[in-house]
């Protein structure tokens, strides 16, 4: 296929989709995330609210947690494409960061008092392996010893 065969495709493309091509956001068929992408806008709501729900409080947005989202979404989505064989929806990368984001702050408790879209993306893998071999991190005493303490102290 030559150059203007090529482009006069792209061409005939929906305007929506040209504008992802001509961008350079199409990458190894997978598409990039950008701050315009609803994935990105859904990805964001979706923080917003999971933070506000662990923390009670609002999250401060800066440009830095947005470029640290963007990476996040990448990352679970590969690993989502990893998993199946299938293609996902914007909505699942969502709905798989959203999990991941809660899972990683029940499986680690340093993860969930400095939750931070940077802290996630920086620990992906650290936290992915944690989180997909169950365990968490050892907070130095057991459950066990303190019912046994409590029992001592109490009768």
């Amino acid at each position: 296929m030559t150059k203007e065969e090529i482009l006069a495709m792209i061409n005939a493309l929906p305007k929506d989709d040209r504008r992802w091509i001509k961008q350079g956001i199409v990458l190894g068929g997978r598409r990039a995330i950008s701050e315009t992408d609803v994935c990105y806008t859904e990805a964001r709501r979706a923080w917003m609210r999971l933070y506000d729900e662990l923390k009670h409080e609002h999250y401060y947005w800066t440009g830095k947690d947005s470029a640290h989202l963007k990476q996040l979404l990448a990352k679970v989505r590969a690993k989502m494409a990893e998993a199946q064989t299938g293609t996902s929806t914007d909505a699942d990368v969502v709905a798989n960061m959203e999990l991941f984001c809660r899972k990683a702050a029940e499986a680690d408790p340093w993860v969930a008092d400095n939750l931070s879209p940077a802290l996630i993306n920086s620990k992906f893998n650290e936290l992915y392996t944690k989180i997909k071999n169950g365990r968490k991190k050892q907070q130095g005493v057991s459950d066990d010893y303190r019912r046994r303490l409590a029992e001592q102290l109490l009768g």
